[in-house]
């Protein structure tokens, strides 16, 4: 009987304010309005600005934006000012202790089922369908959950479980919707959708819409859009095992396997016969105009084996298409096609070492701060037990491998200090020490550590990649 109200999709918003907060200091609340497709006005209609990314951190060139999560059961915007050097949480309301739902800046959760984007002048966030929804009243989840969990309160006391378990609930009961955060955190407004959607992951957004796409077991694809608006949600076609692998300027990079007979069952059949299948298939890379439905072939390889038939590649920025070999055959360690021309350039003969992994974009970015921030490829690594302890920064244009020596300051683990961002000047935006937050978390599942808090800091690009420790550090209000 135990978690019989969960389901696929979750109750309405409405819910979610009836549960009572904790006391707080006095505030003003800060205005939250709702916006439905009923309702909407034009006030955010816009051009599409080109294809970017959205994801748990966002750069714009001028400004950071992260999730911070808290205790119990809850997590801030926050955002680092490159110019001042400085991290807030994303509002203004005077007085604010941002720990309810009247700072703009607080949501219940985790935020693994949110993605981080801006448009024009606001903060958005996009909150998925909860891969754990529930459809019941507190007094149910608090029976069926929240109780069990009293019995063994793992040295917490009873009112911090209560308070964590609400915002969970507050979580699971919150269908799929935008938020939008305005005037530098002094206003916060729910944007509802217009139907309800299936757990997508919008990973990437126009300026006035986000982009996703859902895979039926049968193979059938539908790409999603979501007007930033208004809520609407609308659909537009895509091919059988089609997936969105990249997007710039008005097209998305899709992949798709291609296959001279449909694909067998491996329920049905068995994974040898399927996995043979898989052997014969080729993989199909297109541009695809998603207002317009006109696609290009950028590129045609036969499958790895795989599910999607892609494992060697790594990722899109600005036009090349990068994969790595790890194989034994004689191909470079790290390839680009340049999807403009169709010539494949060495970005990387060999690796600097066999640990070392070629990883996609660090921060989802505005597009201007990607093609900035595309030219340093970043590969880390590790040879110790646990730990990213390598780490080295390959400069796209002139084709040098600089190593990384810093090391990250208190880190529980020898940790490599990475870039995270990529500033319009000309810094990056580094996670150079850790420290204990003080926090203890309740959640039994480890998904996110609260006891480690990163502690940012800015340095010139130049500076970083000679191996300095020059840095400026990041200051937070007390």
């Amino acid at each position: 009987m135990a978690m019989k109200h969960l389901v696929s999709f979750g109750l309405t918003a409405v819910l979610v304010l009836s549960l009572t907060a904790c006391a707080a200091p006095p505030r003003t609340p800060a205005p939250e309005t709702a916006r439905t497709p009923e309702t909407a006005t034009a006030e955010t209609a816009a051009e599409p600005s080109g294809f970017y990314r959205t994801g748990s951190t966002f750069n714009t060139g001028a400004c950071f934006y992260s999730l911070q999560p808290h205790s119990p059961g809850y997590f801030l915007v926050t955002e680092t000012d490159y110019a001042t050097a400085s991290r807030r949480a994303l509002c203004s309301i005077p007085g604010c202790a941002h720990d309810s739902s009247d700072c703009p800046a607080w949501f219940p959760g985790t935020g693994l089922e949110y993605s981080l984007f801006t448009a024009g002048e606001d903060v958005y966030l996009y909150h998925s369908t909860p891969a754990m929804a529930y459809d019941g009243s507190w007094e149910q989840y608090r029976a069926e959950v929240v109780e069990p969990a009293l019995e063994n309160p793992g040295g917490h006391t009873e009112e911090e479980l209560i308070r964590y378990y609400q915002n969970c609930y507050r979580e699971a009961v919150t269908p799929a919707c935008l938020y939008r955060i305005g005037e530098g955190g002094a206003v916060r407004e729910t944007i509802e959708l217009s139907r309800q959607i299936p757990n997508i992951g919008f990973s990437w957004c126009d300026g006035v819409a986000l982009y996703g796409e859902y895979s039926g077991q049968n193979g059938d694809t539908e790409g999603y859009r979501i007007s930033l608006a208004d809520g609407q949600v609308t659909t537009f076609p895509m091919m059988a095992n089609e997936l969105i692998r990249g997007a710039e300027k008005d097209r998305l990079l899709t992949s798709r396997i291609v296959t001279d007979a449909p694909l067998p069952d491996p329920a049905m059949v068995g994974w040898d016969i399927y996995e043979a299948a898989m052997q014969n298939t080729v993989v199909e890379f297109d541009w695809l105009n998603p207002s317009t439905g006109t696609r290009s072939k950028v590129l045609e390889q036969p499958g790895d084996g795989t599910a999607d038939g892609t494992a060697a590649f790594r990722g899109l920025a600005n036009g090349m298409l990068y994969f790595v070999n790890y194989g034994e055959d004689e191909q470079a360690a790290v390839r680009a096609l340049d999807s403009a021309t169709g010539q494949w350039q060495t970005v990387l003969q060999t690796l600097p070492d066999p640990a070392a992994q070629l990883r996609s974009e660090p921060t989802a970015a505005l597009p201007e701060a990607a093609e900035s921030q595309a030219r340093y490829l970043r590969l880390d690594g590790s040879d110790v037990w646990q730990g990213l302890n390598l780490g080295w920064i390959l400069d796209s244009e002139s084709g040098e491998l600089h190593t990384v020596s810093q090391k990250v300051e208190g880190a529980l683990y020898e940790t490599a200090v990475m870039p995270l961002a990529l500033t319009d000047d000309g810094r990056f935006l580094l996670c150079t020490a850790q420290k204990d937050s003080g926090e203890e978390p309740i959640s039994a599942y480890g998904i996110t550590d609260l006891r480690v808090e990163d502690c940012y800091s800015l340095q010139p690009v130049e500076d970083f990649l000679q191996g300095r420790t020059n840095y400026t550090p990041v200051t937070m209000p007390e």
